[in-house]
């Protein structure tokens, strides 16, 4: 590429990662009105390399967002980093609102869903135009944009790339969960209703997202096995860096949680009873049955155990589905529902049972994951039963491997046996070893030093990656 046409960022020479100076993603195959597209250049701004940076983020979590790696990666984790982040969010207002989160700047977006398949086109281009408007507000604010990342929403990377390209600065596009893939499943399985707008949104979805991905300056899939799928769908390897799921230390120490008796007891946990939990959400896709048929087994061989199962449903009917199952099976008395849970409340939950259950089973979308629940319970120190997919086997393999078992209720009922047998001593010291390494490879922190890695290496700044002093 000549030096006349290579995109300059804010003063200084930068390449996209195609080399491509502004082509907007049409090829997707669908566009919005173009008065929605008119984001404005501020290539007038110039870069102080020692200056602060600023990200605008545009993620699909609906505000206030409960998933704790937004704040403990991008918010605090970067801004100790010399990186500080606007945000833009899906969130309960009528119309564009600009409010403040933990400090940062967050525009909210009103969020709106299509009732069926041929509302879909009317929904995307409105969110397009939407959006736009946000990306412009947050564009107005003091100070230039140096970067802007969209996590799992191909609309919103949509409008992301096409800032990014107007006013040249590097993209980043987050993929948390492949959550088009999951849409397609679900109506080839036929869970919910509404089978012929999910495989609408999904496959839309999935070409505008490869699309874009293709586009990108830096991918963070959450996983090593999600980057593969990836790179086979054509996405360049070289550009990718999994950014998996993580912890905040201080919030899963045992010094940081209430009285467990106390805890228990609002569960209605017996003291002699050992206490399961699982925690996540209830999604049918999950298969959770499993875990209720697992306890029917263990009732069976005269094991006194209780299940807490602590989540909401991701679709309506998933935690009624779920008791039924219980009555089904008798153990209606040895299941605890507990609903929704707040973030915070979660370590005194988890503190208050025995072994933790991170049963997710091994078909497409959850072998690509990176579930948050295992770490979660090392964290904490809790012994675990794992099932065995890629992204548990990295993290359980190397310390409990007879731990990582199928997605069977026998093979999770053998090992809650096993576990239960294991002679104590061993237990915590396998307990330890795991709380350690999940704090050493896992923590908030850590992760967001490898996200400003990525960061630092775009914009060529050897000042951004390291703790600010």
């Amino acid at each position: 590429m000549s030096e006349a046409t290579t995109p300059t960022h804010r003063g200084r020479a930068w390449a996209g990662a195609s080399g491509e100076t502004g082509a907007g993603p049409t090829a997707v195959g669908w566009a919005p009105p173009s008065d929605a597209l008119d984001l404005r250049d501020r290539d007038d701004v110039p870069v102080a390399m020692n200056r602060r940076r600023r990200v605008l983020f545009l993620s699909a979590e609906t505000y206030p967002p409960q998933y704790g790696a937004l704040d403990g990666i991008f918010n605090r984790g970067l801004a100790r980093r010399g990186v500080d982040c606007v945000w833009i969010m899906p969130g309960a207002v009528d119309e564009l609102t600009r409010e403040s989160w933990h400090g940062h700047p967050v525009w909210l977006v009103p969020k709106r869903a299509a009732a069926t398949a041929s509302a879909l086109p009317a929904q995307y281009a409105a969110s397009v135009r939407l959006l736009a408007q946000a990306v412009n507000l947050a564009d107005g604010l003091a100070g230039p944009i140096d970067l802007v990342q969209v996590r799992d929403d191909p609309a919103m990377a949509f409008v992301a790339h096409r800032y990014a390209r107007r006013v040249r600065i590097p993209f980043a596009y987050q993929v948390s969960h492949l959550k088009e893939e999951e849409c397609i499943l679900a109506a080839v399985r036929d869970l919910y209703p509404g089978r012929l707008k999910h495989f609408a949104q999904g496959g839309v979805g999935f070409v505008a997202r490869q699309g874009l991905l293709s586009r990108a300056d830096v991918v963070f899939p959450i996983s090593d096995e999600m980057a593969r799928w990836l790179s086979q769908c054509g996405i360049a390897a070289a550009k990718m860096v999994a950014v998996p799921e993580g912890v905040d230390p201080p919030r899963f120490t045992t010094g940081a949680v209430e009285s467990r008796a106390a805890t228990r007891a609002r569960l209605g946990l017996g003291a002699a009873e050992t206490a399961l939990v699982y925690v996540g959400t209830l999604s049918r896709m999950r298969r959770l049955e499993q875990l209720i048929w697992a306890v029917a087994a263990l009732r069976n061989r005269g094991v006194a155990v209780r299940l807490v199962i602590a989540g909401g449903d991701a679709q309506p009917g998933d935690t009624a589905f779920l008791r039924s199952t219980a009555t089904g099976a008798g153990v209606a008395d040895r299941v605890v529902f507990t609903g929704f849970v707040v973030p915070e409340r979660v370590p005194q939950l988890i503190a208050a049972c025995d072994i933790g259950i991170s049963a997710i089973p091994d078909t497409f979308v959850y072998r690509h994951s990176s579930p948050i629940k295992i770490l979660e319970y090392m964290a904490l120190g809790m012994p675990v039963v794992a099932t065995d997919i890629p992204s548990q086997r990295q993290v359980l393999g190397r310390l409990c491997p007879e731990n990582l078992v199928s997605h069977r209720a026998c093979a999770l009922a053998d090992a809650v046996t096993r576990l239960m047998g294991t002679d104590p001593a061993k237990r915590r010291q396998a307990v330890a070893a795991g709380r350690d390494w999940v704090l050493r490879h896992r923590s908030y922190d850590v992760l967001a030093g490898r996200v400003a890695a990525s960061y630092r290496r775009l914009w060529g700044d050897e000042s951004v990656g390291a703790e600010a002093g």
